[in-house]
């Protein structure tokens, strides 16, 4: 999503990219950096082809990361891991969760809006999910 045009950069979209987040929990889980780039690759991605499509997809994953504080508790009270021992992705923004997603929200509303933009933005955001759950079935994950 990154690459695509209509990624609006008021919204700095490297400040978003949170892999890096993940690889060094799973090297603090004791994953390899060899184990880690094997690890498979979800390759069907919701379609960003227009700004409201681009919105759609970060409306999903910038919204996850308001559900990351709520694992990212129950992961330190039940297991013991905070940001330093393998659970960093859950609060990737720390202190600015609740700051950014006010931002993001307070840009998608001063977005002009038309009957297209929200059907795009509508169905990326359900073929986010979607990408996602046919991803983590592909897995067997879901069983």
């Amino acid at each position: 999503m990154r690459d695509s045009t209509f990624m609006p950069s008021a919204l700095t979209p490297d400040d978003r990219i949170k892999t890096c987040v993940l690889v060094k929990d799973l090297c603090a889980l004791g994953m390899s950096e060899h184990d880690i780039r094997q690890l498979p690759h979800c390759t069907q991605l919701p379609i960003t082809d227009s700004p409201g499509a681009c919105l759609g997809v970060m409306y999903v994953l910038e919204g996850a990361t308001l559900g990351g504080q709520v694992l990212r508790r129950e992961i330190l009270k039940r297991l013991g891991l905070d940001e330093h021992s393998g659970a960093a992705f859950l609060d990737v923004y720390g202190a600015e969760t609740g700051p950014r997603w006010k931002a993001f929200l307070n840009h998608l509303d001063a977005v002009p809006r038309d009957v297209e933009f929200t059907e795009a933005a509508a169905h990326a955001a359900h073929s986010t999910f979607a990408c996602f759950e046919h991803w983590l079935d592909g897995q067997e994950v879901l069983l």
